[in-house]
């Protein structure tokens, strides 16, 4: 008798841990989607030389915090923010916030003679 009472307390141990593992959120899946907006190369204010923008925000799956951004892929914490800093190396300056369904991204890329090119582009969730 006691054989059968621990072959049940072991299966109802293994079903406690297998729920509890697969159960796990990704905390970027609450950004994932279509998102629409405007950009601008003077500031997130801009409403009179804005560009109308859409794009997609995908979970980077071959790592644990990226996030692909309009085409970027940012390592973003837990709370939506990256930066202000530089990605692998390149020459662009970025900082992205996401809080709820609004996303902010500013980017400032240098060009030779020390030109600095912004770009801020705003948008929200669909």
């Amino acid at each position: 008798m006691s054989n059968l009472l621990r072959f049940f307390f072991f299966i109802s141990l293994f079903s406690l841990v297998m729920i509890s593992c697969s159960s796990e959120i990704d905390y970027r899946e609450q950004w994932v989607g279509t998102y629409e907006g405007t950009k601008s190369n003077r500031s997130f204010e801009d409403t009179m030389f804005i560009t109308d923008v859409s794009f997609e925000v995908v979970i980077d799956l071959d790592s644990e915090d990226g996030l692909i951004v309009n085409g970027i892929n940012f390592p973003i914490s837990e709370d939506g923010t990256f930066g202000p800093d530089f990605l692998d190396g390149g020459g662009n300056n970025y900082e992205l916030s996401i809080s709820g369904d609004e996303l902010r991204l500013s980017s400032f890329g240098s060009i030779p003679e020390g030109i600095v090119l912004p770009c801020f582009i705003k948008a929200t969730k669909q």
